[in-house]
């Protein structure tokens, strides 16, 4: 965290005219948290890249960095060790990372995000990745939320982002409110998306979304983990599935499954160190039954949008419901159990 924190505070002569430079006589410069220096691999094969783009993004990314990316990344780290310090008890470096992640999300805000929600451009990494990590200004969120949302429509449904943000893209939509998008992106079968790959006899996810092209000919590993890393929407936004940091081991499980699209099911089920955690749903008509299976000595908060005509179904079989600003939330215990709404 230390090595980062010293590279951002290092100067780059080719940004020396960038906007987080402009502050730079100050005390606490823009400038000191922008993370401009160092050779990176950047996003890496960006979805509309081909071999050739892919080449001379590389040789730049000498000279010019990734400031949007690493500084993202280093934002995020300094939250994330804030954490962990706090879990283990180092009050002091809690409070220090903690201090040193909202600077940097302030500067990152400073420079990079527009009151028309852009971030850097057109490309979708910029705007996933920022969500994701938490660097968006809480008044600013949806309406980079809503850019982005916007940008994959006009785009036909298809993303042109890469390894390092992809995997967060769905359940950024889902968390902004965009889940019909989501699902839209799930289902497209045009290169690029993992229903292409599939159609093309692919058993395992490529490293380049053209990884065999018309011709049969391969290019680029066969599978790579990073553009596979949808499958965890899979379990924690379709399913829900997703552990309680306040419990951790999954111990306490929050389940908020997400449904629509075409899908009439989803089932999906993890071993946990508590036993088997099962969480599913069936549509039917306008009836859509979730079944979930809870784990021994393991509990669960079940958690969905919130409607008045869906609370009045779920208080008849659940009379302790709750109801939590825009959620429903259902405390479940040890065994199997079925919500109809």
């Amino acid at each position: 965290m230390e090595y980062e924190r010293s590279c951002a505070k290092d100067r780059n002569p080719y940004w020396s005219s960038a906007k987080w430079y402009q502050n730079a006589d100050g005390a606490d410069p823009d400038c000191d948290y922008i993370w401009d220096t160092k050779y990176h691999l950047g996003e890496w094969y960006e979805a509309d890249f081909d071999i050739d783009t892919m080449r001379e993004f590389l040789a730049d990314q000498h000279v010019k960095g990734s400031p949007w990316l690493a500084t993202g990344f280093f934002g995020y780290s300094a939250k994330l060790l804030s954490r962990m310090a706090g879990v283990l008890g180092y009050e002091e470096d809690r409070r220090t990372y903690e201090a040193l992640a909202e600077r940097i999300k302030a500067a990152y805000n400073n420079v990079f995000v527009e009151a028309d929600g852009s971030v850097c451009g057109k490309r979708h990494a910029e705007s996933i990745r920022a969500l994701a990590f938490g660097l968006v200004r809480e008044d600013m969120e949806q309406t980079v939320a809503d850019r982005l949302n916007r940008m994959l429509i006009e785009n036909g449904y298809h993303f042109n982002s890469g390894f390092l943000s992809t995997g967060f893209l769905i359940p950024v939509l889902c968390k902004y409110g965009y889940a019909d998008t989501a699902f839209q992106i799930l289902g497209q079968r045009e290169m690029p998306s993992w229903f292409y790959e599939i159609d093309c006899g692919a058993t395992t996810v490529w490293e380049i979304w053209t990884g065999i092209d018309e011709k049969g000919e391969r290019e680029g590993s066969q599978c790579h983990y990073s553009p596979a890393a949808v499958a965890d929407s899979l379990f924690s936004v379709l399913a829900g599935i997703r552990p309680m940091e306040e419990a951790p081991g999954y111990k306490k499980i929050l389940i908020e499954p997400v449904t629509g699209g075409g899908l009439a099911r989803v089932e999906a089920s993890m071993d946990s160190p508590y036993g088997m955690i099962r969480s599913g749903w069936e549509r039917k008509g306008k009836v859509v039954t979730y079944s979930v299976t809870v784990p021994a000595n393991a509990e669960a908060k079940f958690v969905l949008p919130y409607s008045y005509e869906i609370y009045g179904r779920i208080l008849k079989q659940y009379p302790d419901a709750e109801r939590s600003g825009r959620e429903i939330r259902i405390s479940l215990f040890s065994g199997q159990h079925q919500i109809v709404v």
